[in-house]
């Protein structure tokens, strides 16, 4: 073709490519029928376009006469490539005539003839000074090297790619700004819906909610908030400090100034003082707006009734407590396995033992005599209904290994039907059974005294009779006898005696109690006269009342009854 022919023709074709790379909306499409072209123009069999990556390491296969849309993008490591390296150097047009003979590609002649290499021709995809990538032709040996025109006509079509090429990515960049642009429009959208819709929660929560600036003022507070604390928001927003409590102000100032150093307090108590005169308890947990926004939030609820409850909790614990350590019955808990949990005061005097030497460490088992402890627990789990043991002895062992009696009750505690633990009550009987003694000594003392009275009672009863008769004849006698009369002056001291057996007899009748006195040598006699008296006086020589602690219990003889 003629050298005006062949101009003519190049005119059509790159108008015919301008056009394309104008109208085209697939740029992958339009580089492979680029490269078809440009091929058939300058007479190279395969032709490829290069993209190469920003680092310069390695490019991409975007379009090639060879392969097919389908297989995707191949990369290439340009280190690999000593022409590739060359035009990177350059910035020029690289052309090699023969591979076989071309210096730069000593490296890799022998791959290149293997695959049948003869030319190359690589020129570069230049945009306003950056070097975008490359259109690589390729032919076997033999052949004319190309033309002037031909390498011209390379160049401007390597332009016009490199042209094409930003233009691309020009409008993709565009493209996905745009797509940028609209998702976060639709984004803005949602979440102007979702505020309007979390704004609406925010106002209804069920618990107190307020947004604070860093200086404690109240800028916006929900329908909840502003009922718990006692306020409205109006144009001058209210401080938290001044709704607080007077003794509550220290610490809501120093929980405010914590805000700069970025601490949020949670679970925070605050007493607020309400315009009705009364008092409420708030928890506060507060944190950061977040983002750019300055300020803090508070979430907060009333807890008045649970702090009044948690008190009388408390109070009746500590109540009960105390009741169990002031018991005087001893008060001892174990678990099934014997290990002791409770251990009160009387139970370290019963014991002998204190409460850090057997709480965790010795077990129930080791305070009985071997057998007691699991016998009690058998008959208290084989109560299945009551679960209680009524006052049964038992005996307890001592420090020492002495065993005490003691009255024990028992009760088997349960947690959702199962037993957890059982808990003694025991009594100390060494009291009581000393008592029952002396009763008993008493008791029998008292039936002595008692026959010893009735003794006397009989015995005065029995001689009444006998001495009323001699006082009686013996009264008659000295009316009968003259005064003179040798007999009358022992008739008299026979009088005399009678009378004053008589009076001791009486007195016998008239015994209160028995006190004794001693009479030499040791003995000891009954003092009558003392043991006539309700009150037996001071007896300086020594004479004491035996029986002066049961004398009420027994009746006072009258002369009647002798």
């Amino acid at each position: 073709m003629s050298e005006p022919g062949r101009a003519s023709t190049d005119l059509e074709t790159l108008a015919k490519v301008t056009r394309e790379l104008v109208t085209s909306r697939d740029p992958r499409a339009l580089l492979s029928r680029l490269n078809q072209m440009l091929a058939g123009r300058v007479e190279f069999t395969r032709a490829a376009i290069l993209l190469f990556e920003p680092g310069g390491e390695t490019a991409q296969v975007v379009a090639a006469t060879d392969r097919s849309d389908e297989e995707g993008v191949l990369s290439l490591d340009l280190k690999k490539y000593p022409e590739l390296q060359r035009l990177i150097e350059t910035r020029n047009t690289v052309l090699i005539e023969d591979v076989a003979s071309d210096p730069s590609l000593v490296g890799v002649r022998s791959e290149l003839v293997r695959a049948g290499g003869g030319a190359a021709l690589i020129l570069p995809l230049l945009f306003e000074g950056r070097l975008k990538g490359c259109i690589f032709l390729r032919r076997p040996v033999g052949g004319a090297s190309p033309s002037q025109a031909t390498l011209q006509f390379g160049e401007v079509v390597a332009g016009t790619c490199a042209t094409a090429l930003h233009l691309f990515e020009t409008l993709e960049t565009a493209r996905r700004q745009q797509a940028q642009a609209q998702r976060a429009r639709m984004l803005a959208e949602s979440k102007l819906k979702d505020s309007a819709r979390f704004e609406e929660f925010f106002e209804y929560a069920a618990e107190g909610m307020a947004v604070l600036d860093m200086q404690g003022r109240i800028l916006s507070a929900n329908l909840e908030g502003q009922r718990l604390l006692g306020c409205t928001l109006s144009a001058q927003p209210p401080r938290l400090v001044d709704l607080a409590s007077p003794g509550e102000r220290g610490r809501i100032e120093q929980m405010i100034h914590g805000f700069q150093a970025q601490v949020f307090p949670r679970d925070f108590h605050l007493r607020l003082h309400r315009p009705s005169g009364e008092e409420s308890i708030l928890s506060l947990s507060c944190g950061a707006l977040g983002g750019k926004a300055e300020g803090v939030i508070l979430s907060f609820r009333e807890i008045t009734a649970e702090i009044r409850l948690q008190r009388e909790l408390t109070a009746t614990k500590d109540f009960l407590e105390n009741l169990i350590t002031s018991s005087a019955d001893a008060i001892v808990a174990t678990e099934l396995t014997g290990k002791v949990i409770l251990y009160n005061k009387a139970a370290e005097r019963l014991f002998e033992r204190e409460a850090n030497t057997v709480l965790g460490q010795l077990p129930m088992a080791e305070l009985q005599p071997e057998g007691f402890y699991r016998q009690h627990v058998e008959q208290l789990l084989d109560q299945a209904q009551t679960a209680e043991l009524s006052a049964q002895r038992s005996e307890v062992l001592s420090a020492s290994g002495a065993r005490i009696p003691v009255r024990l009750s028992g009760s088997l505690l349960q947690e959702g039907g199962l037993p957890v633990a059982l808990v003694f009550v025991l009594q100390d009987l060494r009291a009581e059974i000393q008592l029952q003694e002396d009763l008993a000594r008493r008791n029998s003392e008292r039936d002595e005294f008692e026959g010893a009275l009735l003794m006397a009672s009989t015995a005065a009863h029995e001689l009444n009779q006998p001495l009323t008769t001699i006082v009686g004849f013996s009264e008659m006698a000295l009316q009968q006898l003259e005064a003179e009369h040798r007999a009358r002056k022992a008739l008299e001291r026979v009088r005399e005696a009678s009378e004053r057996l008589a009076e001791r007899v009486r007195d016998l009748g008239k015994l209160k109690r028995i006190v004794t006195r001693s009479y030499g040598d040791g003995a000891q006699i009954v003092d009558l006269e003392a043991s006539t008296r309700t009150t037996v006086p001071q007896n300086p020589l020594g004479a004491f009342d035996r029986t002066s602690e049961v004398t009420d219990q027994f009746p006072t003889l009258t002369e009647e009854d002798t």
